[in-house]
C-alpha cells in the first residue's frame, strides 16, 4: 500500500494538470472582436483603361496576335478582354 500511495498522488497530480492545461488552452484562445470585413469589389471593364491602352500599343501582343481575358474567380464575371475570341 505504501508503494501504490505515490503512484495514484502522481497520477493524480498529472491529471489534474493536464485538465487544467487543456481549460487554459480553451479559455486563452482568441476569438475576434468583429467580423472580418468583406473584400474588396472586383474592378470592373470601365475601371481597366489604362490596360486596355497597354495592350493595344504592345507591340508583341500584335505580333503573335493574342488575346486576354480577365475574369472574377468567384464568379466567373468577365472584367476586361483584349481579343479575347482569339485563341490562345
Amino acid at each position: 500500500m505504501r508503494k501504490l500511495r505515490p503512484v495514484l498522488l502522481r497520477s493524480l497530480c498529472y491529471l489534474l494538470s493536464l485538465t487544467l492545461g487543456a481549460a487554459q488552452l480553451r479559455a486563452c484562445a482568441q476569438v475576434p472582436d468583429k467580423p472580418s470585413a468583406a473584400p474588396p469589389a472586383p474592378p470592373t471593364a470601365r475601371s481597366l483603361p489604362w490596360l486596355d491602352s497597354l495592350l493595344s500599343n504592345s507591340a508583341i501582343l500584335r505580333q503573335h496576335q493574342v488575346g486576354l481575358s480577365l475574369a472574377d474567380a468567384v464568379t466567373g464575371e468577365d472584367l476586361f478582354g483584349y481579343q479575347d475570341s482569339k485563341y490562345f
